[in-house]
C-alpha cells in the first residue's frame, strides 16, 4: 500500500518526453510500488485534496528503457472521484516493481497518491459464477 501525498509545484524538468503512456503534462513525481502477489493493482489520486487535474502513468522496467503498463487521466469520468482525481488499474506479477508517474494536465498542484491489490472475485470466471434468486419474478 502506498499512501502518500504531494506537490509538483516546485519541479521542473522531471518527466518524461514520451507521449505513449498517457498525456506528456507538465513535469511530476515518480514512485515504486512492487506486487506481493498476481493480481489487480490500482494506483489512485482519488482524494479531497487535490487541487489540480493529474495524469498517472505506471511503467515497468529499468528506467532508461521503460514499458507503458497503463495509465489514467482525469479526463476520464470516475464517480466518486473528486475533480481532478483518476486512478489506473493493472495486472500485476508477484516480484514485479513497477514504477508510477504522477504530473498533472497543464498544471501543477497537490495530490494525494494511494496504490494497493485489489481482491480477485470468488465469480470471476464463468464456471464459478453466483446463482441468483429470481423470488417474485
Amino acid at each position: 500500500l502506498i499512501d502518500t501525498s504531494a506537490s509538483t509545484l516546485d519541479l521542473a524538468g522531471t518527466g518524461f518526453e514520451e507521449d505513449s503512456c498517457g498525456k506528456v503534462g507538465t513535469s511530476g513525481l515518480w514512485y515504486d510500488v512492487a506486487a506481493t502477489e498476481d493480481g489487480v493493482m490500482r494506483a489512485s489520486t482519488c482524494s479531497t485534496i487535490d487541487s489540480f487535474y493529474t495524469v498517472i502513468s505506471v511503467m515497468a522496467g529499468d528506467c532508461d528503457a521503460l514499458t507503458c503498463i497503463a495509465y489514467g487521466t482525469s479526463y476520464d469520468y470516475l464517480p466518486g472521484c473528486g475533480e481532478g482525481g483518476t486512478e489506473v488499474e493493472w495486472k500485476a506479477t508477484s516480484g514485479e516493481s513497477y514504477h508510477i508517474f504522477v504530473r498533472g494536465i497543464d498544471d501543477y498542484g497537490t495530490f494525494q497518491l494511494s496504490s494497493h491489490s485489489l481482491d480477485t472475485p470468488q465469480n470471476d470466471l464463468c464456471k464459478d459464477a453466483s446463482s441468483l434468486s429470481m423470488e417474485g419474478v
